[in-house]
C-alpha cells in the first residue's frame, strides 16, 4: 500500500485538530519526530520523539482551553507542507501560526511552528503556568 501523499497527511492532521481528536492527529506523526518551538516559553526549544511531543503539545492545549487549533490552508509539495491555522485562546484572542511540516513515509517526521506574536503567545503560556 503506497504512502498517504503530503498534502493528505496534512489534512487528515488538521482536521483532526480542529475536532479534537487528538489520537487520529498522533497517529500521523512519527516515532522519532522533531519540532521545533521559538519563543521564550518553557515549550521553547527542540522536542525530539513522539512522546516528548504528545507531552508538550497536551501542556499548550491545556493552556488553550482544549484547542488544538481550526485550519485554514494546507499548502504542500513533495515531503513538505504547511497549514495555516488559528489557535483561540478562552477569552477569544486569537493566535494565527503557520506550521511547516516535513513528512517522511507518510508521517510527519520533522516541524517548525511560527506564531503571529510569539511574544504575546509566550506570555499566555506563561500565565497559564507553561
Amino acid at each position: 500500500m503506497a504512502a498517504a501523499s503530503t498534502a493528505e497527511v496534512l489534512q487528515r492532521g488538521a482536521s483532526a485538530l480542529a475536532r479534537g481528536d487528538f489520537a487520529t492527529f498522533f497517529e500521523n506523526i512519527a516515532d522519532d519526530v522533531v519540532v521545533h518551538v521559538p519563543g521564550r516559553s518553557s515549550m521553547a526549544g527542540d522536542w525530539h520523539g513522539k512522546a516528548t511531543f504528545m507531552d508538550s503539545f497536551s501542556n499548550q492545549v491545556r493552556a488553550t482551553g482544549g484547542q488544538g487549533g481550526e485550519p485554514h490552508a494546507v499548502l504542500a509539495e513533495g515531503e513538505h507542507g504547511v497549514v495555516l491555522t488559528e489557535i483561540r485562546f478562552p477569552d477569544g484572542e486569537v493566535d494565527r501560526q503557520v506550521i511547516v511540516q516535513h513528512v517522511r513515509g507518510g508521517k510527519v517526521s520533522e516541524v517548525w511552528v511560527y506564531s503571529s506574536d510569539q511574544y504575546r503567545f509566550d506570555e499566555r503560556l506563561a500565565a497559564a503556568g507553561l
